[in-house]
């Protein structure tokens, strides 16, 4: 019992180092049932730093570290390959030695097409039930799309910056809907991140009627119009044309069970959303999703030059401008 407190570093050392007869762990199945590794020179590359539930493996030792615990046993890998440090070649390998796993994380440079294949074709990808795709994978919009429509079963979905639009989601769908028999996609918690400086409100207003049970969404990089223009397009006149569109346009298709959203990066390294443009985008999410019970709504950082770094930024309103003053009494 106390063991399986242990996080996966301690278990492996407890197994493997204390003496021989502790190495009947091994043959304990539940407790390797969830396995984090990473890349030996990705340290500085892993995202999630905080976490000392996670061993960092060579090609060969990843490979070895599954045969001793038994791949067959793993319901969850999150592996990220870093920069270089795991092939893509041992990924594949990886992915067709685990044929139970529910919940999948793949993150590094070295997740290419050929990674993505292969997840594909994995006895696992029928069943997958959670599914995060690191925002540094190397694989396009569509090897990322025609990966997850082997997938209908997925429940929760994290797609990439820059790698998701509103096309590929209903391709989505409707590939899903058809391996379920016309039934609707499971999908209950959506991730989705947009490209910097590019939001795409058509993002929001069409996951609700593709994914009628969705009930978690967040959505990344907010740029709706800007209060602070980009410093290094000051003078491309396209771009300032574009900022000065409306980008809150049209209704929110309606997401009758989502209880929790979450809504950040208004403000980002050297831009920050228009008040007024924040203040359409939240009524219009809120009108559609009745049952919201968790709100989250995060501004970002803003890091550009003093004059901008120093300017007031507005709060934003359901009307244009600024809030009333207070009432004296």
């Amino acid at each position: 019992a106390i063991v399986t407190e242990l996080d996966l570093r301690d278990r492996l050392q407890v197994a493997t180092c204390v003496c021989k007869g502790w190495r009947f762990l091994k043959d304990v199945s539940h407790l390797w049932t969830s396995m984090r590794v990473a890349g030996s020179s990705s340290e500085s590359s892993w995202r999630d730093r905080g976490s000392h539930d996670r061993v960092t493996v060579s090609n060969s030792g990843l490979t070895r570290l599954l045969d001793w615990v038994g791949a067959a046993s793993l319901t969850e890998l999150r592996l990220h390959t870093g920069d270089a440090a795991l092939q893509p070649w041992t990924v594949t390998s990886t992915l067709s030695a685990v044929p139970a796993i529910k919940v999948l994380h793949l993150g590094g440079k070295k997740v290419n097409a050929a990674v993505m294949e292969a997840t594909a074709k994995a006895a696992f990808a029928p069943t997958l039930r959670e599914i995060h795709i690191g925002e540094d994978v190397a694989g396009s919009e569509a090897r990322i799309l025609s990966m997850l429509q082997e997938m209908p079963a997925l429940e929760s979905l994290s797609v990439p910056r820059g790698r998701v639009s509103a096309p590929m989601l209903r391709t989505l769908a409707a590939a899903w809907r058809t391996k379920r028999n016309g039934g609707p996609p499971l999908l209950s918690k959506l991730t989705l991140a947009t490209s910097w400086g590019q939001f795409e409100w058509e993002l929001v207003c069409c996951v609700g009627s593709l994914f009628p049970e969705l009930e978690e969404l967040t959505v990344d990089s907010l740029s709706v119009g800007l209060d602070v223009p980009l410093s290094s397009n000051e003078d491309n006149a396209a771009w300032r044309d574009y900022q000065a569109q409306p980008k809150v346009r049209g209704a929110v298709d309606a997401m009758p069970r989502l209880v929790r959203l979450r809504l950040q990066r208004f403000c980002g390294y050297d831009f920050y959303a228009c008040s007024s443009e924040v203040a359409a985008c939240l009524r219009a999410v809120l009108r559609a999703a009745p049952a919201l019970e968790t709100l989250l709504v995060l501004g970002g950082e803003l890091t550009s030059t003093r004059n901008r770094a120093d300017k007031t930024l507005p709060r934003p309103t359901d009307a244009a401008g600024a809030p009333p003053p207070p009432q004296s009494a």
